[in-house]
């Protein structure tokens, strides 16, 4: 019997992996104990004070216990290791972050857990010769942490050649000073960082899906001033006074912000993107006119005879919708979008329909663009699902108050398709999606 082969073996490319990235339990233990003293004791506390101050405690500290209760149930990051790209995905992350292989410098992997970190004494009484390791570089070089390395030290540090900017929002960063990631500034948003610093669960079996040209040795001390040092860490008092208000200001921004919550959406996702059943079929070229391959709603319930709405796409229409539109304008430059068009149809109630199809360089970068989209939006979605006319396409739900959204996704060559189906009744989205769905996989090639 011929053995089923991975999408990228099936693209002329190494098979993509998912590497699980260690899971703090210290943090979440935090957090839980800390939201659960401020959810319960900030509003007895409350009752002893005038009215004003007292709902003023009672709400700061309910805010503040909630997001970190939020950290308690945050989704545990990942790594997406594909052929031309590394999509890191995790829960304070406004969004996944993209790099390409070619932007990727070098990538350090400490293998040796009991691996003590280099203190100031021990600086000092070092020579230029001895190796820095990623936990050496904490607060050492502008270094992201992105949350994924807090409150235990790092064994991988992934250098680029040009500094980027890790997509957090404003509201995500006092949340990730909480560890680590408060010896380190590069956490700021806007500010661009020279690499990653990540801790990997297995970092032998990281080592060995990494390609020979990508793994490099510890830094030398000549390579760290090269690498432009930010200092030495700071203290232990700023330290300290630094986690407090990290606790309450992004307890409180926490609320107001989106993500950090464990959703099977985003298990569903990785589920289908990881199965062998062919996402990016070989066929299909780059160039020709987009409006051609977009169906009509004849056919599809309650839109026959409705006209169409046709819009053309460019990278700010994409990304306009983000909480952090600069981060997706970087990572479909990095991807290869090129060109997108989008066709709606309205009806009474607020109901619509909608097809959009986006064009890659090629095929394999509309493959890398579905896995980025897919880990991007499950964070939004509060289910995943499957449809039997489209066995390899990404099926997502949005519940909006008293509406439905269902959207699926499919590549076929260089263009990604998604179409989706806003209605009252969720059956009636289905029969939509479905219909139109069937519609624009005929007309995609």
């Amino acid at each position: 019997m011929a053995q089923r082969q991975s999408v990228g073996q099936r693209l002329g490319a190494p098979a993509a992996a998912e590497v699980a990235l260690y899971d703090p339990l210290a943090g979440r233990i935090f957090a839980l104990f800390a939201g659960v003293i401020l959810v319960v004791g900030g509003p007895a506390a409350g009752l002893g004070l005038p009215l004003v101050a007292g709902v003023l405690l009672a709400c700061g500290c309910v805010a503040v216990g909630g997001g970190l209760l939020r950290l308690v149930f945050a989704a545990p990051a990942r790594l997406h290791l594909g052929p031309r790209v590394f999509v890191l995905t995790a829960a304070l992350l406004s969004a996944p972050l993209v790099l390409s292989r070619a932007d990727v410098a070098g990538v350090i992997v400490d293998r040796e857990p009991s691996r003590a970190p280099r203190t100031r004494r021990r600086r000092r009484a070092d020579d230029a010769g001895q190796p820095w390791w990623p936990r050496d570089l904490v607060g050492r070089l502008p270094l992201a942490d992105a949350g994924v390395a807090s409150f235990t030290a790092p064994n991988v540090a992934i250098l680029l050649h040009v500094p980027r900017a890790v997509p957090t929002s404003w509201w995500a960063w006092p949340l990730l000073t909480l560890g680590r990631a408060l010896t380190d500034p590069a956490d700021r948003p806007g500010r661009r960082c020279d690499g990653l610093l990540l801790r990997v669960a297995d970092p032998v079996a990281f080592a060995a899906t990494l390609p020979a040209e990508l793994l490099s040795p510890p830094l030398s001390t000549a390579a760290m001033a090269a690498l432009r040092p930010s200092g030495a860490a700071i203290s232990a008092r700023a330290a300290t006074l630094g986690v407090c208000a990290a606790v309450a200001l992004g307890g409180i921004a926490g609320q107001l912000g989106p993500g950090g919550r464990v959703d099977g959406a985003c298990a569903g996702v990785r589920a289908r993107l990881d199965s062998s059943e062919p996402l990016a079929p070989d066929r299909g070229s780059v160039g020709g006119d987009l409006v051609a391959v977009l169906p009509t709603a004849e056919g599809v319930p309650g839109f026959a005879g409705v006209a169409p709405v046709d819009s053309v796409l460019d990278s700010e229409g994409v990304a306009a919708s983000s909480a952090q539109p600069a981060g997706v304008i970087d990572a479909l430059a990095q991807l290869g979008w090129a060109r997108g068009h989008r066709r709606e149809w309205y009806a009474n109630g607020g109901e619509q329909i909608a097809v959009q199809v986006e064009e890659l360089a090629g095929v394999g970068e509309a493959f890398d663009y579905e896995v980025y989209a897919g880990l991007r939006d499950c964070r939004d979605a509060d289910s995943a699902f499957t449809t039997s006319g489209l066995s390899d396409a990404v099926g997502l739900r949005f519940n909006a108050g008293h509406r439905v959204t269902d959207r699926l996704s499919f590549v076929r060559g260089p263009r990604r398709y998604t179409i989706e189906a806003t209605a009252a009744d969720p059956a009636t989205a289905q029969r939509r999606l479905a219909s139109l769905a069937e519609a624009a996989a005929a007309r995609a090639h």
